[in-house]
């Protein structure tokens, strides 16, 4: 009888822990290619430019870690790293809710002669009587044609290896075409908080002192612009060429007296410190000097 309950105990725990396995390999094999997906998508969106953004590993950026006989980046190192972690986070949230069944409720569904008597003669392993005996050594009789791959999930182990193929399949292309894109998280960043600004111009921003003196600034060459002077409101224009400046309208229109030039030619003129009223006895030497320089 303890030989018995011994080849039951021993079937269904040896059952168990290759179902363990087999579920083990599947997390693995996702944990795999989740990996292997997210690095060849960090990759192609260039994130890796983020370490030279952060100071605490702004210093490490473009150096190479040597790892038996291979130099790797230390941003390479910093995406597996990332990588493997949300990879192990998403694995672990998957299989929390993956299937539970135990390894007898697999075989007696794969095996209908164990249906319901592999369960009973396991959870009456302890007991002695010759109902139970008897149970027990006929489930053992059918249990000896239970194959170990018959608790493998065939469909989920080729949903994990075509997983992991296509992840791999990835990243060969974009190691061997070294194809990544020009999006770089740093820029987008910088876009997306970025402050707003309308009126965004290359101009140096004015003054309070610039807009005081274009206040103060007139069009001289357009409209006509009215100032004001003692209460009274003046005209003021500048004509085009005349190069004097501001002119008072209602002053330019008062007569104002004009001397005719002289019809004679004014080398001709004599000087006006000639004059006939000379000291006697000098008259005609003074006469004549004047009279030199009125020549020349």
């Amino acid at each position: 009888m303890a030989e018995s309950n011994f080849n039951i105990e021993y079937f269904v725990e040896k059952h168990e822990s290759r179902l363990k396995c087999f579920r083990r390999l599947y997390r693995l094999m996702d944990f795999i290619a989740i990996s292997v997906f997210l690095y060849t998508i960090f990759v192609i969106f260039n994130i890796d430019t983020i370490f030279s953004s952060i100071k605490s590993f702004e210093l490490y950026t473009g150096r190479q870690f040597h790892f038996a006989g291979f130099s790797v980046l230390f941003e390479t190192i910093g995406l597996i790293i990332i990588s493997l972690t949300i990879a192990l986070i998403i694995s672990l949230i998957i299989h929390k809710y993956s299937d539970k069944t135990s390894a007898i409720q697999i075989i007696e569904s794969k095996y209908p002669q164990l249906r319901e008597r592999l369960r009973t003669a396991y959870d009456n392993r302890n007991t002695s009587n010759i109902i139970v005996n008897d149970l027990i050594n006929s489930v053992m009789e059918y249990a000896k044609n239970v194959k170990p791959l018959d608790l493998l999930n065939r469909k989920r182990f080729a949903s994990s290896i075509m997983a992991v193929l296509v992840a791999v399949s990835l990243f060969s292309v974009i190691t061997i075409y070294d194809y990544n894109t020009d999006i770089k998280p740093v820029d987008m960043s910088r876009d997306i908080f970025a402050p707003e600004d309308d009126n965004t111009s290359d101009e140096l921003p004015v003054t309070d002192n610039q807009e005081n003196d274009d206040k103060n600034q007139e069009n001289v060459q357009g409209e006509t612009s009215i100032v004001v002077v003692e209460g009274e409101k003046i005209d003021l224009k500048l004509p085009p060429g005349s190069g004097k400046g501001f002119t008072n309208q209602q002053e330019g229109n008062d007569n104002q007296p004009f001397e005719p030039s002289s019809a004679y030619d004014i080398n001709v003129i004599s000087s006006k410190a000639y004059y006939e009223n000379l000291p006697e006895g000098y008259q005609s030497v003074i006469k004549q000097y004047f009279e030199e320089m009125a020549k020349k």
